[in-house]
């Protein structure tokens, strides 16, 4: 009995997906004392193994379910590792073999007796690993029940017949579902009009389909409309009615089958039938009728009250779709299911579609000619899904939206790219939409957006490339921090400019600034190229253009003279390339201290001035960086020294008691002006602990000055990888301990962008500091379960923040499943933990757990109590459960700890002491 009450409770409060150690450690605990278990005790193992198995088996389908997105947008990602490590980690699981096992020794050697509902568990576990005969043998034990409430009901014929369908055996679900059909025709648990009844249907018609039979599974659907038409005229049932379940499966299974046609068929009459609105036109459907379907049968589903599709039927269709590359029949019902998100106002529906989507369409386009004005419809028709406001109000469904970027980019539609970019900038700016989810995370995604609209300008047509809007791309770019000219988008500038010619450009581009970006854009095309004739011309040409301003006094003196110093600077690197007169008239407009500057800067780099003919052919260009006259650049003066990462490791150890934390950083300072840097990983741990001191502000001059290193070990991509990781989550971790949450998050998600993951003390940092938000431990909680998606391995602090921030909001339970998890990972707890969760506890109220929490803690090996679980049991039996003697028990406790400790040891947890403890 005691055996029983304890597993009844441990089976209460738990939690789905939570472990079932304790209860399987309580069972064996049980036949190791030599107790033979009651049917009761067989029924919970059993039963807890079997909801386990089930929640294995649903777990997996989603991973692989994600999986498959996720290989669409990044294959590579850290994300997609987690996963799979999941997925073998979830599958080595033996749940299902385990509650056989105990299932056959209860029934074959202890001759017991089990409920309906026991077995159908195990029934529905056995469809999951094709198991037929462990199924029949269950099956068989239900039949040779004598009792009415042991016997097989609707949901065992229909899970039997899902392990025939497991394993293609039509024959035996077909006289299994006769059997079954002969049953319910007097067995009132078997009611015809109940939803549960239409279970054996579902699954005979799913068997049908998998054996190559759909014909057979739509007449079974056509007897269920006509025995519903008859009951409505006051015949009796001889099949249950339809429900949108039963429409799902039918679609499922002409999908499964490869027969898309069909299933759209099926699908637009449900959607007729509920009077929405079903483009008439489908390029891709088929006429025929010789797929087992009447046209009776598809119009009379409209007789029938509205049954809109099922979520899952959406589902089947679309990916069947993007599996059978039938990108306008996609794009149609993606489109339909856009209006019923918006109707049902459930507007986040299409978006875990947009991946593939987005895929379908880049598959699309590669099989056609760019040219094809096709290929711009389905462009435009990917994009248009971008224009809702739900494609930005989820943070999961960032990769999909980056890859829509990424099919305009791979195809070179840089128009249509940056019409996208600016809706989603004004949209931004729109001040209606101010703090939104909507209009924060298209901030927090627009610099990868413009990365893939910089990509796209190495594809595109040169006629789709303006002076303007490559400006206004630039202009973004520097507001959002990264480049705004790439090394392969000069070229792009150089060619719309000669295409649209100065007078174009002129009337298009006013600012000043972005004047100076042409000039510094066409300076570094002269410099990075060979000097041929056509790159010269296009030079000058820009050049004389420019020069016609400047002689206009458009420009003002400052802008001016930063013009004249680059183009001055450029034709002296570049000497001999023009005539001395044709150097003298692009230069004259910028004024007679630029003539002089050019005449020194070339006489010092030898450049000769002779106009000759024949100093001014293409023989007298300098030699271009691949030739074998090529000198490689100086060493940067940026280095690591050794002395200053030596230094700086001593003084971020905990014991260093040598000088202040001020000192250290004005010798940080002092050893960096001379190009001596820490290592990188010293200053991602130097910040941290300039934080921890308070010198928040010195910290992040610290994180500023390491990035000049980074450059400078550019020669080595892997150290310098790592490198950046390793500071990035230093500075985490630096502005968390600031309480700088917002910096913190900044840094965090750049190194997730990037693949990589933060180390769960800048995680633990960033929880303890998010204490002050109005739901802290959901951040907690959010922060953690992120954390493990990523692979990081959690330690002590990490899991004794997370288990602090879930007690304080009274979830207990929560705290307690985290407390499990962190002992099946073998990570060590400390007092901090078991006082964390004794709070939890009393909290709630839950005195017995509290008080064996207690208990466990004082044997714990080690273990060196403080006092606030003391404090907090007292508090307990003061306020929340008043209790004078209990109080005083505990005060008690707190001056003789060692005996307390031996009287525990001594009782070495017998069982009777805890009956009924966790009840």
């Amino acid at each position: 009995a005691q055996y029983n009450l304890l597993l009844r409770a441990l089976a209460e409060t738990r939690s789905i997906g939570d472990p079932i150690l304790l209860s399987l450690e309580l069972y064996n605990d049980l036949i190791a004392r030599g107790i033979v278990p009651t049917t009761r005790i067989y029924q919970r193992i059993i039963s807890l193994l079997c909801y386990r198995d089930d929640e294995v088996h649903r777990a997996i389908a989603e991973l692989e379910e994600s999986l498959e997105t996720k290989y669409l947008t990044n294959p590579s990602s850290a994300s997609v590792k987690a996963d799979k490590s999941k997925i073998v980690q979830l599958r080595s699981e033996n749940n299902f073999q385990s509650a056989l096992q105990l299932f056959y020794a209860a029934t074959s050697g202890l001759h017991l007796k089990f409920s309906t509902r026991l077995c159908n568990l195990l029934l529905a576990s056995c469809s999951h690993y094709k198991n037929v005969d462990a199924a029949e043998r269950i099956f068989g034990h239900l039949e040779h029940q004598t009792t009415w409430e042991r016997a097989p009901d609707t949901s065992s014929y229909a899970k039997l017949i899902r392990a025939y369908e497991s394993v293609n055996d039509v024959a035996n679900a077909r006289e299994l579902f006769q059997r079954y059909r002969d049953a319910s025709k007097d067995r009132k648990a078997m009611k015809l009009g109940e939803v549960s009844a239409t279970a054996p249907w579902h699954a005979m018609m799913s068997a049908f389909f998998r054996g190559g039979m759909p014909e057979e599974a739509v007449a079974l659907l056509q007897e269920m409309m006509a025995s519903a038409d008859s009951n409505r005229n006051g015949m009796p049932p001889t099949a249950p009615p339809p429900n949108p379940g039963t429409y799902s499966t039918i679609i499922k299974g002409f999908c499964e089958a490869g027969d898309v046609s069909s299933a759209c068929k099926w699908f637009d009459q449900l959607l007729a039938a509920e009077q929405a609105a079903v483009a008439d036109e489908s390029a891709n459907e088929e006429e025929s009728d010789d797929d087992g379907m009447s046209e009776s049968s598809l119009q009379s589903i409209s007789s029938f009250a509205p049954l809109p599709p099922t979520r899952q039927a959406w589902t089947d269709l679309l990916h069947a779709l993007h599996k059978a590359n039938d990108i306008h029949a996609f794009a149609r019902y993606y489109r339909l299911l856009e209006v019923r998100s918006m109707k049902d106002r459930i507007h986040e529906w299409p978006l875990p579609y947009l991946s593939l989507f987005a895929d379908l369409t880049k598959r699309t386009v590669e099989s056609l000619a760019s040219s094809e004005p096709q290929v711009e419809a389905l462009l435009e028709s990917l994009v248009s899904s971008l224009r809702t406001p739900a494609a930005f109000s989820r943070p999961t469904v960032r990769p999909a939206v980056l890859q829509v970027f990424d099919v305009l980019a791979s195809n070179g539609r840089f128009a249509l790219g940056m019409r996208t970019v600016k809706d989603l900038v004004d949209r931004m700016n729109d001040p209606i939409l101010a703090d939104t989810a909507q209009v924060r995370h298209i901030r927090q995604w627009l610099p990868n957006i413009l990365k893939s609209t910089q990509r796209a300008v190495l594809l595109a047509h040169p006629d789709e490339l303006s002076v303007r809007q490559l400006l206004d791309l630039a202009n973004l770019a520097t507001s959002f921090s990264i480049p705004a000219v790439p090394e392969f988008m000069v070229p792009a500038f150089v060619t719309a400019y000669s295409r649209e010619g100065l007078l174009a450009v002129r009337d298009a581009v006013s600012d000043h600034g972005e004047w100076l970006l042409l000039t510094q854009v066409f300076a570094q095309h002269y410099r990075s190229r060979r000097p041929d004739e056509r790159v010269s011309r296009q030079y000058q040409s820009f050049v004389t253009g420019l020069g016609e301003l400047v002689a206009r006094n458009t420009f003002t003196h400052a802008v001016k003279d930063q013009m004249a110093a680059l183009v001055g600077e450029r034709l002296a690197e570049k000497g001999g390339i023009f005539s001395e007169e044709e150097t003298v008239a692009m230069l004259a407009p910028f004024g007679a201290a630029t003539l002089a500057q050019y005449t020194s800067t070339a006489a010092a780099s030898g450049s000769d001035f002779d106009s000759s003919p024949e100093h001014t052919g293409v023989n007298s260009v300098a030699p271009s960086p691949d030739s074998a006259s090529f000198t490689p650049l100086p060493q940067s003066p940026i280095r690591v020294g050794e002395s200053i990462t030596r230094f700086l490791d001593d003084f971020c150890l905990p014991e260093y008691k040598g000088i202040t934390p001020i000192e250290s950083y004005n010798r940080y300072i002092s050893s960096i002006q001379n190009g001596l840097h820490p290592a990188p990983a010293t200053t991602a741990q130097y910040v941290t602990i300039l934080s921890k001191h308070g010198l928040y502000e010195q910290a992040k001059h610290v994180y500023a000055s390491s990035q000049p290193l980074l450059e400078a070990i550019s020669y080595d991509k892997p150290w310098q990888a790592q490198s950046w990781f390793q500071i990035e989550d230093g500075m985490m971790q630096a502005a968390a301990i600031a309480g700088d949450v917002v910096t913190s998050n900044v840094h965090r998600q750049r190194v997730i962008e990037q693949g990589g993951a933060p180390s769960a003390a800048s995680y633990a940092a960033l929880i303890i500091a998010s204490k002050t938000m109005t739901d802290d431990a959901t951040v907690a909680s959010n922060l953690f379960a992120e954390s493990q998606s990523l692979g990081v391995k959690a330690h002590t602090y990490l899991y004794n923040v997370v288990i602090s921030a879930l007690s304080r909001a009274r979830r207990a339970d929560e705290a307690l499943a985290l407390f499990a998890k962190m002992k099946e990972e073998g990570v060590r707890w400390s007092s901090v933990t078991y006082g964390a969760l004794i709070g939890a506890c009393t909290r709630i109220g839950d005195e017995q757990t509290a008080k064996y929490l207690f208990e466990e803690m004082l044997v714990q090996p080690g273990m060196k109590p403080r006092v606030p679980p003391f404090n907090t049991m007292i508090q307990m039996y003061v306020q929340i459960k008043p209790d004078r003697e209990q109080a005083l028990l505990y005060y008690q406790k707190i001056f003789y700890p060692e005996l307390v400790l031996q009287r525990v040891r001594a009782l070495v947890y017998p069982l009777e002491d805890y009956a009924g403890v966790v009840a």
